[in-house]
């Protein structure tokens, strides 16, 4: 069982890839659950592609900027992080994140969390966005 971000909401399906570990942008191999919503996590990953770092014209998932995603009826939950702890956008990009999130069918309620721990670093990204940004 996995609690969720806010503590009030539960998981009980242990089977789920989330559930076994696999947040942290791991995205490889997971079978796809369809949740109540009739939404599934790649779904969730691929919404979020339209969200970017203003500074970065890289969105933030091929960014390695989200760690987890969560779905529980009509709610979602995304633990992500930052490039860095000081970015004075934190508060922007994590509101363009939840408005995505609630724009998806379904989805009537949305968290956020932004964790530091792992702390990001240009590993986290795909092959895409460090060939984009010229990051060996």
């Amino acid at each position: 069982m996995c609690e969720a971000f806010d503590g009030r909401k539960t998981l009980t399906t242990p089977t789920s890839p989330t559930s076994r570990g696999m947040g942290r942008g791991y995205r490889g191999g997971i079978m796809d659950q369809e949740h109540s919503a009739g939404l599934t996590e790649t779904e969730v990953y691929e919404s979020l592609k339209t969200c970017y770092d203003p500074e970065i014209p890289v969105n933030v998932v091929d960014l390695g900027l989200i760690y987890d995603v969560k779905i529980i009826d009509d709610w979602v939950g995304v633990k992500m992080t930052l490039t860095t702890p000081g970015c004075g956008m934190s508060g922007m990009i994590s509101r363009s994140v939840r408005d995505q999130l609630l724009t998806l069918p379904g989805i009537k309620d949305a968290d956020v969390r932004i964790v530091w721990d792992p702390a990001w670093s240009p590993a986290m990204m795909s092959d895409e966005a460090r060939k984009k940004l010229g990051v060996r």
